[in-house]
């Protein structure tokens, strides 16, 4: 009897290692699962990119709030006045080494931003604020292609997918803002006319970034400076030839201007941080966040009644864009 205990217990013996090897294979996978929770604090573009999505939602409800105190294109001089303070922050001993070609894709930069702003100032007083919004920070389809057709960036299936997924949000967001233009052509139609073509004014500028990224001259400094610079220039003229220069009168309407240009500042800054360190289609698509931000403001404070096809275009786009961020940190867990 002791012979066959002992045989048994001699059996027994070595499934005791194996105990130990599950519990820390177990382990493995649980610090494997924080370190990927955990990856987002070891990407700073991504945080870049959706406190610059917040920003703009902040940006874009001030901008209907000071709609009744000034002309549109007054909102956009006080932005580009606010961002004139970007040249205390500009590196120019880094600016030395710049070439014609860096100098051109700074003016390049200052210009298209001037003009999708402007484009977008104009067509939030002829169309709802939620639905320009999603026109023109839905930007994740536009940018993606003209990065791959100007820059080369990369485009997988996967990514043709999410583009399609994110195009099919935009079309139901849009479907009640093409229903105001049926009932009223002369405004509605204009607004989202605009709101296109300020779309594709700033899908422009990821590309413009990322070439300067690649060169290693992406200065954040510089650019939101350069953007200042002539987006001033181009609405004092335009506020000066049509005299339609108003300043606000109340000190409400004062302290919504000074906070029109602070938050300015600060989305600006942390959309050109954002596109320094990650891809044009990640950073582009985090800005949607400020679609259904605008949405729920929109509803909330406004009582709007958001139609179904609008919720199923915002699940869809803010689908979309979790879904390329889970891609992109299981590539880059892949890579490293």
């Amino acid at each position: 009897m002791k012979q066959t205990t002992s045989d048994e217990d001699s059996d027994q013996l070595p499934l005791m290692p194996q105990k130990s090897e599950q519990n820390e294979s177990k382990e493995t996978d649980d610090k494997g699962k924080l370190k990927n929770l955990l990856s987002l604090f070891r990407r700073p573009g991504l945080i870049w990119a959706m406190s610059a999505g917040i920003a703009n939602t902040a940006h874009v409800v001030l901008l209907s709030k000071v709609a009744h105190a000034s002309n549109p294109m007054q909102s956009l001089f006080t932005k580009c006045a606010f961002l004139l303070s970007f040249i205390f922050l500009v590196s120019w001993k880094d600016s030395d080494g710049y070439d014609c070609r860096d100098l051109v894709f700074n003016i390049m930069y200052g210009f298209f931003e001037t003009l999708g702003s402007s484009a977008g100032v104009a067509a939030m007083v002829l169309s709802s604020t939620a639905d320009v919004t999603a026109i023109m920070y839905n930007k994740a389809i536009p940018a993606a292609i003209l990065a791959r057709i100007l820059i080369g960036e990369s485009l997988d299936i996967i990514d043709g997918a999410l583009i399609i997924i994110n195009g099919t949000g935009l079309i139901l967001i849009c479907k009640l803002s093409v229903d105001e233009a049926e009932s009223d052509p002369t405004s509605s139609s204009l607004g989202i006319l605009l709101a296109f073509c300020g779309m594709f004014s700033l899908s422009l500028l990821y590309s413009l970034v990322r070439c300067l990224a690649y060169r290693n001259t992406a200065d954040p400094s510089l650019l939101a400076f350069m953007a200042g610079c002539i987006g001033m220039v181009f609405s004092s003229t335009f506020l000066t030839l049509t005299n339609s220069w108003m300043f606000p009168d109340t000190s409400s309407d004062i302290f919504l201007f000074i906070c029109l240009g602070g938050i300015s500042l600060y989305g600006f800054y942390s959309f050109l941080r954002a596109l320094k360190t990650e891809n044009t289609y990640i950073v582009a698509s985090s800005l949607t966040i400020s679609i259904p931000l605008t949405y729920c403001y929109e509803a909330i404070f406004e009582n709007r009644i958001v139609a179904w096809q609008t919720i199923l275009g915002i699940f869809f786009t803010i689908g979309s864009t979790l879904l390329l961020h889970a891609k992109s940190f299981l590539r880059r867990d892949d890579t490293s």
